[in-house]
C-alpha cells in the first residue's frame, strides 16, 4: 500500500515493496511499468489512437496488467495509478502544459535537461520546465517519444521528422528528432504547434497576418485558380497561411494535397485528397516520396489542384512541370525574399534526373504556371509578387510585385495593377460567376 498521503502528489513510481505491494517514491514516474506497458501494449494504444478501440478500454487493460503483474493494490491507489498511465500514454508528460496550456506558445525545443526553449510571437526563451536527470531527459525522447509514435531512432536514421495528430485535441504536433550519434550528447527535440481548429482567413486578419483588402485578394486568387508559391523563414507562418488557402477552393473544383507530415487539411471540402509520405522503418523497403506520389498518381488523378506542404528537392520539378501543363500549384519553399524563390525552385529541379540535362532558362520557364509568390516573415504577409511572364531573350521571370508591408507606416502599399497574365484568369473567373447567377 500506499505509505503517504498522496492527494497532492504529481509523480509517482511503481515498485514492489517486496511482497508485490505498491508503494510510493517521490522521485519517480511510475517509470519501469509504464514504459513496459507502452512497449508490450503497442498495437493496443495503436487502435485507439486510430479510433478503432475507445480510450476507456485503456483502463481494463491497465488493470489488468497489474494483475498479470502480481502487483496489488486498492482502487484508490488504483485511480491515482491510472492517472499517471493515462498521462503518460496520451500526453507528453511534463512538457505537456507547454502544449495544451500556453497558445502564445508555437516551438518547444527541448535541448538538454534543464534547457526547454519555447518561441512565441515576439521572440525565444528558456521556460521553466526542467527534468530531473539526464537519464530522464535522454529517456523521455529516446524512449517514450520515439515508442509512442512508432518511430525507429538507429544508428542509421538518426533523425526523425514526423507530426503527432492524436495526443493533442487542440493541436497537430509536428515533431523533429536528432539522436546522440549526431548530437554526441543528448538528443535534440523540436515541436511545433499547428492548430486544429484552423485560421481562415478572416481570422488570420485579426492576427494581423494581412488586411482586408488582402483577405479579398487571396479570395478572388483561389477562387479564379491562380497558382501560389509561399515563401519566407521556418517559423514565419507559411503552414497556417496554407491552410487558410485550402478552405478557399471552390468546391467545384478537386484538390490533392501532398506531404511530409499531417500538417495540412481541410474540414469543409468535398474532395480534397491529403497524401503523407512513406518511409521505410526497420527492414521495410516500403518508401513514398514526395516527387513518387506526384509522378505516379497526382498526374494520373483527375486533380485541379495539385499541392505540395513544403519544397525540399526533386519535387520541384515534378510540381513545375504540371503547373506548366495546366495543373493549379499551390507550395511552399524556405527562402529569404520573393525574388529568391525562384531560383531556389530552380536549384532544388536539379535533383530531378528528368531535369538534370535541361538549362537553367528551360527551367526557370516552368515556373510561369505559377501566378503570385508571397513572401512571409514573422507571421506576416511581407511582399506578393506575380508572376507575369518569361522573357526569352534574357531568360528570366517577369516579376510583378503588388503588394508591399511597410514596416515604419504599419500598412500595406499597393505597388502594381495585376499582370496581364493574372487579370485574364481574373476576368474568366468573374465571367464565369455571372453566367452562373444568370442561369441561376
Amino acid at each position: 500500500m500506499f505509505k503517504k498521503k498522496i492527494e497532492n502528489k504529481d509523480i509517482v513510481e511503481l515498485k514492489s515493496n517486496g511482497q508485490n505491494e505498491l508503494v510510493l517514491d517521490e522521485k519517480g514516474f511510475l517509470k519501469s511499468v509504464i514504459n513496459d506497458f507502452i512497449t508490450e501494449e503497442a498495437y493496443f494504444i495503436n487502435l485507439i489512437n486510430r479510433k478503432l478501440k475507445p480510450k476507456s478500454d485503456l483502463k481494463n487493460k491497465v488493470r489488468q496488467y497489474l494483475t498479470k503483474k502480481k502487483y496489488k493494490f486498492n482502487e484508490d491507489e488504483f485511480d491515482l495509478i491510472y492517472k499517471k498511465f493515462e498521462l503518460r500514454t496520451w500526453s507528453y508528460g511534463i512538457i505537456n502544459d507547454l502544449i495544451e496550456n500556453h497558445d502564445e506558445v508555437y516551438d518547444i525545443r527541448l535541448i538538454n535537461k534543464d534547457n526547454i526553449r519555447v518561441k512565441y510571437l515576439g521572440g525565444r526563451k528558456t521556460s521553466d520546465v526542467k527534468f530531473e536527470s539526464k537519464e530522464a531527459f535522454n529517456d523521455f525522447i529516446l524512449n517514450f517519444v520515439t515508442h509512442k509514435n512508432d518511430i525507429i531512432l538507429s544508428e542509421i536514421d538518426n533523425m526523425q521528422s514526423f507530426a503527432d495528430t492524436t495526443t493533442s485535441e487542440r493541436f497537430i504536433l509536428r515533431i523533429d528528432i536528432v539522436g546522440n550519434c549526431l548530437t554526441k550528447d543528448d538528443p535534440v527535440m523540436h515541436i511545433r504547434k499547428l492548430p486544429k481548429e484552423k485560421d481562415l482567413l478572416p481570422d488570420l486578419k485579426l492576427k494581423g497576418m494581412l488586411n482586408e483588402e488582402l483577405v479579398e485578394h487571396f479570395k478572388e486568387s483561389m477562387e479564379a485558380g491562380l497558382g501560389i508559391l509561399i515563401c519566407g523563414p521556418s517559423g514565419s507562418g507559411k503552414t497556417i497561411f496554407f491552410n487558410a488557402l485550402l478552405e478557399e477552393i471552390p468546391h467545384n473544383k478537386a484538390g490533392l494535397v501532398v506531404q511530409e507530415n499531417e500538417e495540412l487539411f481541410s474540414k469543409s471540402h468535398p474532395e480534397i485528397v491529403t497524401l503523407s509520405v512513406s518511409n521505410a522503418k526497420g527492414d521495410s523497403k516500403t518508401h513514398y516520396s514526395l516527387a513518387e506520389i506526384l509522378q505516379k498518381h497526382a498526374l494520373l488523378g483527375g486533380y485541379d489542384y495539385l499541392m505540395v506542404g513544403e519544397i525540399k528537392g526533386e519535387e520541384s520539378w515534378d510540381l513545375s512541370n504540371a503547373a506548366f501543363t495546366g495543373h493549379i500549384p499551390i507550395t511552399s519553399v524556405h527562402v529569404f525574399s520573393s525574388k529568391a524563390a525562384p531560383d531556389r525552385l530552380v536549384d532544388l529541379m536539379k535533383y530531378s534526373k528528368h531535369a538534370s540535362g535541361m538549362s537553367y532558362g528551360s527551367l526557370l520557364s516552368t515556373l510561369v504556371g505559377f501566378d503570385e509568390i508571397v513572401f512571409m516573415e514573422d507571421f506576416k504577409i511581407k511582399e506578393v509578387t506575380q508572376i507575369a511572364g518569361y522573357s526569352n531573350e534574357t531568360e528570366t521571370l517577369e516579376l510583378n510585385p503588388i503588394y508591399e508591408y511597410k514596416l515604419e507606416e504599419d500598412k500595406y502599399i499597393p505597388l502594381n495593377e495585376d499582370c496581364n497574365k493574372v487579370k485574364s484568369k481574373l476576368i474568366k473567373n468573374r465571367f464565369n460567376k455571372n453566367k452562373m447567377k444568370a442561369v441561376n
